[in-house]
This record gives structure tokens, sequence and C-alpha cells, in this order.
């Protein structure tokens, strides 16, 4: 049957060729059913003469007219086809869809999928008509709030990601009566669409969620600019009429005039549901004022996050109940006696975050000393402290608090190694000596004389947040085998462990003469500072798993002194470096074992990788000194892991060193995805 005999029959009768081609709807059938997320859906069920519009009868025909040319009768390759890729059109083009589907037969398929349980279907063939209003508030549940920066509009509700913007529940709406009324009477779906949707949106949205707690997020696209200032939309104006229920606020790159104006329309209301609030501003110019919120501190709000802003210690966000606290280049403090005073009134804290400015925080030392507080601030809840900046200032801050033992410290200093300083020895040990008063004097409360105590894991890694660099130290320490991430901005604390991770940072480069250069940490600075931490009592004899990729370490001079403050080494990991981008690391490591095969005596595993590649000279001798190791000293037998090998090394590398290990009876060879 040619495929225009096929669209002739559907158009004279719709259920009537339906039913006479019950076997081409079957094969329709077990290929629907496998599609990924799609259910089998019985086309014929419920369906009465005349049910098929033309634009169903259409998609049949496509359909059908691919089945009947298709060769394989079997539909065996035709199933494959179907299945292959993935399930969402990368192309955000219509048109382009069929062939991003790799078969025009799936494309057709979706759409009539589509067609039958999204589409605007008569109320006696609704497949979800019966639906209840239960499910039907799951399917908006997943929809999480807005987070700092996010797009509001990023929230719409879409049927299939990464495609077109189905947006909401408004498809949903008609389907049939029932789920229309459900979703008119459902205030928490509304809740979701007060932005994004346009003005007329807004005001039934807000009309419609009732009383429920609101998301809110304004930024530069609500105001209008004129030559006279920016000036708040009638839109926003209505959305800031209903504070009284934000749940989250977050105003994002905000002019300090912008600002001026919302604060405006706040100034007088109590927001007793406000849980976060987050102010991003342009400048320092921006300001939170005292006044705002009828100077009454909102009774549950719990988070506040300011950036680029001007804010006052009075203000009555730093007198609620905060457990999360963080200020990026924010002037609020003139002196640590006044960041002491605002923190003691925060009993409950847990997250504190400070990232000044540079002038802001090297102007007149005032963050050195306490003259006040004479005693250190208790803050029993706070598992997470972030300081970044300069050495002096973090240390006589984290000197001044009372922390629990288990908690997550992260001190950064960008600034003392920096211009004339940058090779300056007396700067480096001012910068260990505030590392002592600090994070060494809380790692000495696990310095305990039972055994196991100490500092368990030790990272020495030259991969920052923020790109790779040798102008950068980054030391990882955890009283447990588990390490803090090196994505600084993805750390958090880790449960019934004390973590820390100390960052010490050049600029990446320096004019000289005129000329930019790139700057490079002497060695001696990095061995410097390892060599400081690794004194500490509570890290001497208790470091058990060592980690590191530091391209400086392809030294064994570097290796030598590291190794021998690490006695009792069970672990050590070797990764992949960003600068060296070879093994030369395991080079390093093996010259300095061959120049002494006392240290580490309780090393029983070597792990390796990700790394960019081994070389097979490298490989040669790391062998030969682990046999050497073993024959001459009689340790145990130990075990080299290979992380992600199939990343770095072919199969018959493998199995070479498997061999090479073997031969040698030092061990053997494991593999780790």
């Amino acid at each position: 049957m040619s495929p225009q005999e096929l669209q002739d029959g559907l158009a004279v009768s719709g259920g009537q060729y339906l039913t006479n081609h019950a076997g081409a709807i079957s094969r329709l059938r077990s290929c629907l059913s496998e599609l990924r997320g799609t259910p089998s859906t019985a086309l014929t069920d419920a369906q009465g003469e005349g049910s098929c519009d033309s634009e169903l009868r259409g998609l049949l025909a496509n359909i059908f007219s691919a089945l009947l040319v298709e060769r394989d009768r079997n539909l065996s390759s035709l199933r494959a086809r179907l299945l292959d890729g993935d399930i969402s059109p990368s192309s955000p083009d219509y048109h382009d869809f069929p062939e991003t589907y790799h078969h025009e037969l799936r494309w057709n398929i979706w759409k009539l999928y589509g067609r039958i349980v999204l589409g605007i279907l008569p109320p006696m063939i609704c497949l979800i008509n019966g639906l209840p209003l239960e499910i039907l508030e799951r399917i908006f549940g997943f929809t999480n709030r807005p987070s700092i920066g996010r797009d509001a509009g990023s929230l719409k509700i879409t049927y299939v990601a990464q495609t077109w913007d189905a947006s909401s529940h408004l498809p949903l709406r008609m389907v049939c009566k029932y789920w229309s009324h459900s979703v008119l009477g459902l205030p928490v779906v509304w809740s979701r669409m007060i932005q994004g949707f346009g003005d007329d949106w807004t005001r039934q949205a807000l009309q419609r969620s009732r009383n429920c707690d609101l998301s809110i997020e304004l930024d530069h696209r609500h105001f209008s600019r004129s030559m006279y200032g920016h000036h708040l939309l009638d839109s926003a104006q209505l959305i800031l009429a209903h504070a009284p229920r934000f749940h989250l606020l977050v105003l994002n790159d905000l002019t300090w005039d912008a600002l001026a104006q919302v604060t405006s329309s706040l100034g007088n209301v109590v927001m007793s549901r406000l849980a976060t609030l987050a102010i991003i501003g342009q400048g320092h110019e921006t300001r939170l004022p005292e006044h705002v919120f009828a100077s009454v501190p909102p009774p549950v709000l719990r988070a506040f996050t300011a950036v680029n802003c001007r804010l006052y210690p009075a203000c009555p966000v730093f007198r609620a109940r905060l457990t999360r606290l963080i200020l990026v280049r924010c002037e609020i403090w003139t002196s640590l006696d006044d960041m002491l005073d605002t923190l003691q009134d925060l009993p409950t804290l847990a997250h504190f975050d400070w990232r000044p400015s540079l002038s802001y925080a090297l102007e007149g030392g005032r963050f050195l000393s306490a003259t006040r507080h004479q005693s250190a601030v208790p803050l029993p809840h706070l598992r997470h402290v972030v300081l970044e900046c300069p050495a002096g200032s973090f240390g006589a801050i984290l000197q001044q608090l009372s922390l629990p033992a288990h908690c997550h410290i992260r001190v950064l200093d960008v600034h003392s190694m920096s211009g004339d300083h940058l090779h300056d020895p007396r700067v480096i040990e001012d910068v260990v000596h505030a590392l002592d008063i600090s994070v060494g004097v809380h790692c000495s409360r696990f310095h305990l004389p039972s055994r196991g105590s100490g500092i368990y894991s030790l990272a020495l890694i030259d991969l920052m947040a923020f790109g790779p660099g040798t102008n950068a130290v980054l030391v990882h320490g955890s009283t447990t085998p588990d390490l803090p991430s090196d994505h600084l901005e993805h750390q958090s604390h880790i449960p019934d462990a004390f973590t820390f991770t100390i960052a010490l940072c050049a600029p990446d480069s320096m004019a000289v003469n005129g000329e930019r250069e790139t700057v490079t940490l002497h060695d001696d600075i990095i061995r410097r500072v390892m060599e400081h931490i690794l004194a500490w009592s509570s890290l001497r004899r208790t470091v058990r798993k060592l980690v590191t990729n530091y391209a400086a370490l392809d030294l064994p001079q570097m290796w030598r002194p590291i190794l021998l403050l690490v006695p009792q080494l069970v672990e050590l990991h070797l990764g992949y470096s960003s600068i060296s981008n070879d093994s030369s690391i395991v080079r390093g490591l093996a010259a300095a074992l061959l120049a002494d095969m006392n240290v580490v005596p309780s090393l029983r595993r070597v792990v390796l990788g990700p790394l960019a590649f081994l070389d097979a000279d490298d490989r040669d001798e790391l062998v030969d000194a682990l046999a050497r190791r073993h024959s001459s000293c009689g340790y145990p037998s130990l075990v080299v892991v290979l992380v992600n090998p199939e990343e770095w090394m072919e199969d018959d590398e493998i199995r070479e060193l498997q061999t090479l290990i073997d031969a040698a009876n030092v061990g053997r060879v494991e593999v780790e995805a």
C-alpha cells in the first residue's frame, strides 16, 4: 500500500482503519513500549468512530508508512535504531528534531506519545482523567528554590529537559476539566509562577498562590533605566507588596540606587517568614540600611549572604538567629573587636565565611589583635569556617574563636606573598607563625596519647578551584581517610572529623621592568611550609595517608624531608600534575626511596593515577626501588593500585606492570575504577 493510499484510508474512517490494521498497531506498540520513559499505550482502547482528528491521522500515516517500507519484517534492526542515542534532542531547532532522533519513525512515535498523553483530548479518551490530586501536587514538588544568582525563569517545569520550554502547568490545565479546576485551586503550584511568565501571570499567580511562601529574586531586569537612574518596574513593586510572604529573597547584581529603592519598600515590613537573604551588589556603595525590616530581626532568618556591600553591625539581620553568614568584599567591621562583638551575638552560627577586599583587610592592621575581648568567643555550633585574608589576620581571628573539635577550617592568603614580599624569608616566617597559632593550635587538640589519634590524611595539591599553577601551595588535612575537596567552593564539613585546608598564593604574574612575568613559588618556600606543618605534634608520626600531585616533587631532595616526617605512612597517592604533564613525580619518589631505604617502613599501598601517562623508564625505576627495599630491608609485600588506568594506560602496559611486580616479588597490582 502506498503512503497516499494510507492517507486516503485514514481520511475516510479513522476508527475503522485502526480496526483493519490491528497488526500494524501491535507492531507499533512493541516499539513504543521499549522506549525509555515511555509506557505502552493502547491506541485502540476507548476510541470511538471519528475520535482521531487530522493531526493524529497524519502521525499514524507517517508511522505506518515507515513500517510498510521497512525491510526487516521482524523489526530487530528497527528496534535498535529506535533505542539508539539520547531520548532528548540536543538541537533546539524544531526542524532538526527528526535528524537528531536518528530515525524519522522514532520522531513520529514520540510526537504521537506527546499527542496522546499531553494533548488536548476529549474527556472520553483522556488517559489520565482520574489522576488523584495528590499525584498532581507531586508533579510540581521536585522544583527547587532558586539559588543565589540563578534565573527564576529556570525553575519553569519542562517535559523534555534541554529541549523547549513547555512551562509549568499550562498544558496540564488543558488535559481535562478535572485537571483545570484542580490546578486553579492548588496554591503551591501557583507559588512557582510568580516570576518569569509575564506581568499578567504574576498578578494571577500572586492571587491564586494565596498565602503560600514565596521565593523571589530581583535583579537589573526588574528596573527601568533613565538619565535619572534606576526605577522599579510595576511588576516588581507588585511582588514587593507581598514581602511578608517572602521565604527566600535574592537581590542580585543591583546598583546602589536600585537596592535603595528595594530596601525603601522593605523598610517598614516585618519579614516574619524570611529564612534566606542574599544581596549581591555592583559596588561598595551598595548599602543595607540599619532600619530595614522595620528594625525587627526576621525571626526565622537563618542564612545571610552579602557581596560587595556596605553593612552595619546594628542591622537587624545580625540580630537574627543566623546559622550561615557569608560576607564577600563587604565593609562592616572597623576592627577585630567589632567582628567578635557580632559573632558573640550569633551563638547558633554553623557556617562563617569572610573574604574582605585587599585594601580593607590590610588597612591599618585592624584585624591583627583584639583589645576588648580577653577570652575566646564560644561558637559551639560552628562547623565550617572560611577566612580568605592575610595570614596575620586569620591567625588573630582563629585565636579568638572557641570552635568545636570536629569542624572544617579553610584559610587562604593571597596577600602576604606578593610584590617585594614574594621571596622575603621574614614574610614566610610570619605566615608559618600565623598557621601555628590558628590551624596548628586546633590540630593539637587531637594529639592524644591513645593510638590512632592525630591527623590521619594529608594532601599537597597544585590544582586549586580557580585553576592550576606553580604560584600556590594547597594543603589539606583530615582526622579521617577522607580529605576536603580540591574545589574550594565544594568543600563541606565531614561529620565526626576535623579537616583543614591551607592555601597560600602569589599573584599569577608581576610587573618587572615594565613587563609582566609569570610568578612561581620557589621550591624552598613549598618545602619550608610543608616541613613546618608536618612538624606539628598532631601530625608528627600520625599521618598514614599522603596524597600529592605537586610537580616540584619530581626532585628527590623535595621528597626526602617529607618522607622522614611521616614514618607511619601506609598509603601514598600520586596523581596527575597539570603543570608537569608527565610522570616525573613517580621518578622523584623512586629516587627518594632508593636514597634512603629506611624511610616510610610501614608503606603498604602505592596508588598511581589518574596520571597524564606512565613513562616506561619512570615505571621501571619505581619497580626497581620497591624491589630493592623489599630485598634489603625485608618489608612486607605491598599493593600498587592503578586508578582509572583506561584513561592513561594501554591494556598491554597494565599487563606489563603486573608482570614486573610479580617478577620483583614485592606485591601485586590492583585496578580501581
